[in-house]
């Protein structure tokens, strides 16, 4: 087996009689979310006028230092020199995410959709649902200030006798996909406008309309009685039609149980 190499004599010999730097270690605080308990060594060794030298790093935290030997920390330089509280880290990098950023887009979104589905071209109203549907799937609850603008928008890809089976069945997963991802209180007032096209989808001919019809009145029901205790909306004048629409289809024999 050969022997293990080892650095050459005269390495060894400067690792050994390199010069001790003089540190002074100074609280890192809240830089880059810290805790305020890491210390942090600055390199004070002296460099030419106008130049910063950088200095070791300890985490996540890199700090340099000017000539003055003032703090000088990466994001954060006017306000360690200041003395001020900068910004945990956590935060700037929420508010620079993508989510956040498309979360600001939201409202400018759902004003483009709402115009979209005042079209008379099918193909544009099913696109219109399908980008409605991403967005729920990626931010969850945020559309809870917006539903009310797309009500109409829904009722009419149900209602209307114009509408195809495809814009039926992304009307119906994009309401469901809403109701599962957001707070029940959020389409309480909307239950009487929603609930007739909704039912009228499950007497639908075509089993997939009829099938996503039932999912979306399983997240109904939820929506009517979040929990046994209390509720905040009359449930029982819709229990009646939801129970008979639900037994009818399960008694027609003539149409596709799938």
């Amino acid at each position: 087996m050969p022997p293990r190499p080892t650095a050459p004599p005269r390495l060894r010999l400067l690792a050994r009689s390199w010069p001790t730097v003089p540190c002074r270690s100074t609280t890192a605080g809240n830089i880059c979310g810290g805790s305020g308990k890491d210390r942090v060594a600055e390199d004070f060794r002296s460099s030419s006028p106008g130049t910063t030298m950088t200095s070791k790093t300890s985490g996540s935290i890199t700090t340099s230092l000017s000539t003055t030997g003032k703090l000088c920390s990466v994001g954060s330089s006017f306000m360690a020199s200041a003395e001020l509280s900068p910004v945990p880290m956590h935060h700037s990098v929420l508010l620079c995410s993508p989510r956040w950023l498309l979360k600001q887009e939201v409202p400018k979104v759902v004003n483009s959709i709402n115009r979209q589905l005042r079209e008379k071209s099918i193909k544009t109203k099913v696109g219109a649902f399908s980008v409605l549907k991403e967005l729920v799937v990626v931010l969850p609850d945020c559309l809870a200030d917006h539903f009310g603008s797309l009500v109409p928008g829904i009722e009419k890809a149900l209602n209307d006798k114009s509408s195809t089976s495809n814009l039926k069945i992304e009307a119906l997963v994009l309401t469901r996909l809403v109701m599962a991802s957001h707070s029940p209180s959020v389409f309480h007032p909307y239950i009487k406008a929603l609930s007739a096209p909704i039912l009228s989808a499950i007497r639908d001919r075509y089993y997939k309309v009829t099938t996503e019809a039932l999912r979306v009145c399983g997240e109904l029901v939820r929506v009517l009685r979040p929990n046994l205790e209390k509720t905040a909306v009359d449930f029982k004048p819709y229990i009646g039609p939801i129970y008979n629409v639900i037994l009818g289809r399960l008694a027609n024999q003539d149409q596709d149980q799938r």
